[in-house]
């Protein structure tokens, strides 16, 4: 998320400067969590993830009527943050993938975007940026650092003192100072954090 947040606002910055639109793709197929944290943490304009019981009707309706709405307001960035794969109608690989030729298809067709005798509006660059799995190649943060450490300490004690407590299980790391064992049969997905989204867009929770 740290090294995502570096090109998004140089992205935002460029957005804001040329009144461009960008999508920007961030890894996690099946899974939007990355993506939602990157998103919020950059206060992007909107979140396309694959956990959206509806990602065409947010890309009409909020995307679009985003976009209606602020484009053309100086000094105002456009972007968007998109999760891997989301699945769509406009191109069978999802994601970014055939999002950015609709949308700007759509814009291009918008009353106030055709030209007039009295009216010449710039078209709106509308691209894609892939981040991608370039985030995978994030240094470690010091709180990182010590978490491994904490682990490896806790991992080595355990198996020499109570192995019986240990094996078959992984070691969680919940906050500072406590660590504890869950069974593999009990992990489960974590949930995908609807209020954090619908903080971003300033409305209720999505069912």
């Amino acid at each position: 998320m740290t090294l995502a947040d570096q090109s998004i606002e140089s992205l935002k910055a460029t957005s804001a400067a040329m009144g461009s639109v960008f999508f920007v793709e961030i890894m996690g197929a099946g899974s939007g969590h990355l993506a939602l944290a990157c998103a919020y943490q950059a206060r992007a304009e909107g979140l396309l993830v694959n956990e959206h019981p509806d990602p065409n009707a947010y890309i009409d309706e909020v995307i679009l009527g985003t976009l209606k709405r602020t484009l053309g307001v100086p000094n105002k960035s456009h972007l968007f943050v998109v999760a891997e794969r989301t699945p769509h109608r406009h191109h069978k690989d999802g994601g970014v993938h055939g999002l950015v030729d609709y949308v700007a298809g759509v814009i291009a067709r918008w009353p106030e975007r055709q030209a007039r005798p009295d009216h010449h509006p710039l078209t709106p660059a509308t691209k894609a940026t892939i981040l991608g799995h370039t985030l995978r190649g994030a240094r470690p943060i010091p709180e990182d650092k010590a978490i491994a450490q904490h682990l490896a300490h806790e991992v080595v004690h355990r198996l020499i003192d109570s192995p019986d407590d240990i094996v078959g299980c992984l070691l969680a790391y919940r906050e500072r100072g406590s660590i504890g064992p869950i069974p593999l049969h009990a992990v489960t997905p974590k949930q995908f954090d609807w209020d954090v989204f619908s903080r971003m867009h300033g409305n209720t929770r999505v069912s």
